[in-house]
């Protein structure tokens, strides 16, 4: 970074294996798939005393292949191998954002997305384009999104935050030849630990309300957040939202449909306490409405409560880290999803 302006570039590549076999003492059916990621990518940025402006550009190009083998007991073929296979080609994708601050504690910002998921869990490319972020949460490894997106942050007083944004985006995610995601024969893994990290005691009022994974072939989503965070005292703050969601599926076959896992509408209570300089321990509940968990809008998710609790410490000299949570639904049956996750750095 040179005072005002700021450069920043890199590139990632991925190559991700993954075999399963299905078996009995006769025959065996093995399934190969791959996947291959590589992405240059530049970031600039420049800051002034009230605007800030931001341009980066992506070259990713993104292949999956599947094959899949009928064999004997001795691993011979008994019919030709099936194989399919998708390919993003290396095209430049934009992001750009404009910021205007008002004064302390109150900007507006602006930004247009595009990015393509890599396979990979972590990138050292920028993951937001000023103050918005980019939604990889509602994406699998070969998804392309383009996203536009407002967002007002606004300092009521010294201790409460209010954060206001609207977005409109569009996913499309690579499908087989019988309509099958190729992410879904992956089997990507979700980090719930990064879903339910806190929002830290100050200015920040976002939080991911996505609870499920997004296994569907494309669509549009349209989004609208309100949240006000509150500091109780310099340890302890509370915090509530509102997000509403329009979702529509535009896949050929379930035109029409809302997109899985998105509820319309999600009321979202949480309370954080600090007990270190990077310690924490937190207690969410959230409500959402009905919901469907496949792209045929078979299977309805009745609304209903969830509850979350996590918890986080780290060592002094910054080594280790240790967190867990526990989440669980208040009005089903499902057994309550536990994550821990043990961090070294020599």
């Amino acid at each position: 970074m040179h005072g005002d302006y700021r450069l920043s570039l890199g590139w990632e590549r991925v190559e991700h294996n993954s075999t399963n076999v299905l078996s009995n003492a006769w025959t065996a059916s093995p399934r190969v798939n791959q996947e291959h990621y590589h992405m240059p990518w530049l970031a600039a940025e420049w800051r002034g005393a009230a605007w800030s402006v931001m341009a980066e550009a992506y070259w990713p190009s993104f292949s999956t292949r599947q094959v899949e083998r009928y064999t004997d007991a001795n691993g011979l073929d008994e019919f030709a191998p099936e194989t399919d296979s998708a390919e993003l080609s290396r095209r430049a994708l934009t992001r750009v954002g404009l910021s205007h601050r008002f004064g302390p504690g109150r900007a507006l910002h602006f930004a247009y997305q595009e990015n393509l998921l890599g396979s990979g869990s972590h990138t050292l490319a920028p993951v937001t384009t000023g103050a918005i972020a980019v939604d990889n949460q509602y994406q699998l490894a070969g998804s392309l999104a383009r996203k536009t997106a407002l967002q007002l942050d606004w300092e009521l007083n010294a201790s409460t935050f209010m954060g206001a944004s609207v977005s409109v985006q569009n996913i499309v995610n690579p499908v087989m030849q019988d309509g099958r995601l190729f992410a879904q024969n992956t089997r990507p893994l979700f980090d719930r630990i990064g879903a339910i990290a806190p929002v830290l005691l100050n200015a920040q009022t976002g939080l991911n309300t996505y609870n499920d994974s997004p296994y569907f072939g494309q669509g549009d989503l349209t989004q609208g957040r309100l949240a006000i965070n509150h500091m109780l005292s310099p340890t302890w703050s509370v915090l509530g939202s509102y997000t509403y969601t329009h979702s529509v599926n535009t896949t050929q076959d379930y035109a029409g449909q809302l997109l899985p896992g998105f509820a319309p509408h999600v009321w979202l209570g949480q309370t954080t306490w600090r007990h270190s300089a990077r310690g924490f321990s937190l207690a969410r509940l959230t409500w959402r409405s009905t919901r469907f968990s496949d792209e045929a809008n078979f299977a309805e998710r009745a609304p209903g409560w969830q509850l979350a609790l996590a918890t986080s410490w780290e060592s002094a000299d910054r080594r280790w880290r240790l967190t867990g949570s526990i989440q669980a639904g208040l009005q089903t049956a499902e057994p309550p999803t536990l994550w821990v996750l043990l961090r070294y750095r020599p």
